[in-house]
């Protein structure tokens, strides 16, 4: 069933194998790039708005370095959330991509 059958099949295949490579490669680097964005988003929320607390605490008249309001720890406890989430769907998406390179099982 893999092989051509017609002339238009024969001057497409050797397109096939480069492309295939390039999708295999795809995959990989789709996963990181949004792996990334996501835990740099995170992370950036939450600077946010640990700076935020400082400016507050020094908009008030309180000048300490570096202490300001918690505000961040809601977002630090939703980003364990959020991380548990992510580490299980790119590791379903991880093996689901390894079970469709694997050969099957003739039966």
């Amino acid at each position: 069933s893999g092989e051509p059958r017609n002339l238009i099949m024969w001057l497409i295949a050797p397109l096939m194998l480069p492309m295939h490579i390039i999708g295999e490669f795809a995959k990989v680097v789709s996963l990181a790039l949004r792996l990334f964005g996501n835990v740099f988003g995170e992370d950036t929320l939450i600077g946010v708005f640990a700076l935020i607390g400082i400016l507050l605490l020094s908009i008030i008249g309180v000048h300490t370095p570096m202490v300001g309001f918690p505000l961040q720890l809601p977002f630090m406890f939703l980003a364990m959330l959020t991380g548990f989430v992510q580490a299980l769907v790119f590791a379903l998406l991880s093996m689901i991509y390894f079970i469709l390179v694997l050969p099957e099982e003739e039966h």
